[in-house]
């Protein structure tokens, strides 16, 4: 998940430290995501990351089958400055957790995938 963002000269290369120490203070699995994210003065570009797992991986005490890696710059969070709690809340709704669980076990392309989550999370 970390390589397009490597690749793309979106973070630094010490960005996924922080992820894992940022995981290390407050996990941030739900039920079935998780939402990891790092220092934003390791970000060049914003980006959001969507990794579906083909098989569910234990993450803290969850076994979650989507991770949601989301790379925020310092800039992005200056001007929005609650952009995680949003992000954060309208995943955390059960019923949204729970639709994209179900939408991860169809064997969807990652256009699919993509344009369905986006219907979800209107």
């Amino acid at each position: 998940m970390l390589q397009p963002l490597l690749e793309g000269y979106l973070v630094e290369e010490t960005f996924l430290q922080s992820v894992l120490d940022r995981e290390s203070i407050l996990p941030t699995n739900l039920r079935y995501i998780a939402l990891p994210h790092g220092n934003p003065i390791y970000v060049n570009a914003s980006k959001l990351v969507v990794g579906r797992l083909s098989q569910p991986v234990l993450w803290n005490d969850e076994y979650v089958c989507c991770v949601f890696l989301f790379a925020a710059s310092a800039e992005l969070l200056e001007d929005r400055m609650q952009l995680y709690d949003i992000f954060y809340r309208a995943f955390s709704d059960p019923d949204v957790e729970e639709r994209i669980k179900r939408l991860q076990q169809r064997n969807l392309s990652d256009e699919a995938f993509k344009q369905l989550l986006f219907h979800i999370l209107r």
